[in-house]
């Protein structure tokens, strides 16, 4: 009987994933193929590729569902969220209250917290914390007004601490199946913390975001370079 036939992977739209998926195709027992030969799988990364694969003539697999990019940006995921609170409001409720500008209706005034995100930034990139809704508005005013989209939520005052550190964890899943949900969680993550230590009332944001971008230029940043070492992983 002659061996079964390696599942091919056409990698070429890959972009960014390419050389990562490439070093793991040997593993999982499967090869890689030219865009000119048939696939089994067809490894993307943007919209455009998708819509492109899923009208293809050889119904190869994919490696993403239609609409997950919407769950990757700040505004769309805040739009998708409300409208889950609205159909299952005793299950949303993790979330702090959150507005999309321009669009939605605010408060006129007020004095509580808040933190900003602009909806096409990354890496901690135009970020601020307000002290105020006039802030937020000034401030957005001062970045270029309504040209940017800004997704504003209450800030949480009194967040859990590690060290005195604002800290986060960094999952990864993998979502097989949506109907019905099927979600594999990789058991090592990541642990993110600030440089500096978390004042309440504190206006740098090195305080307040976790992001590597941001942190990695303090001199109090602690870079781990060993993959081995369990201090910088956290196990699921």
């Amino acid at each position: 009987m002659p061996p079964p036939r390696k599942p091919r992977v056409l990698l070429a739209l890959g972009k960014t994933s390419e050389e990562v998926c490439r070093l793991c195709l040997p593993a999982l027992g499967c090869r890689e193929v030219g865009a000119s030969e048939p696939c089994d799988l067809r490894w993307i990364v943007n919209e455009k590729d998708l819509e492109a694969a899923l009208q293809a003539e050889d119904r190869a697999l994919v490696n993403k569902f239609p609409g997950m990019r919407e769950l990757c940006h700040k505004a769309p995921f805040a739009r998708l969220l409300a409208r889950m609170a609205q159909l299952y409001p005793a299950d949303y409720r993790f979330f702090p209250r959150t507005w999309v500008l321009p669009g939605d209706d605010v408060p006129s005034g007020g004095r509580r917290r808040l933190i900003v995100k602009p909806n096409d930034g990354s890496q901690g990139d135009g970020i601020f914390v307000a002290s105020g809704w006039d802030d937020v508005r000034s401030k957005i005013a001062a970045h270029g007004g309504g040209a940017r989209e800004y997704t504003v939520q209450e800030y949480i005052a009194k967040p859990l601490l590690l060290g005195g550190l604002k800290f986060d964890l960094r999952v990864y899943v993998m979502v097989t199946s949506l109907l019905p949900l099927r979600v594999h969680l990789c058991r090592e993550g990541l642990a993110r913390f600030a440089t500096t230590p978390y004042e309440a009332a504190g206006r740098e944001l090195t305080a307040h975001l976790t992001n590597y971008s941001l942190n990695v230029r303090t001199s109090t940043f602690a870079h781990n370079d060993d993959p081995l070492d369990g201090a910088a992983r956290v196990g699921v």
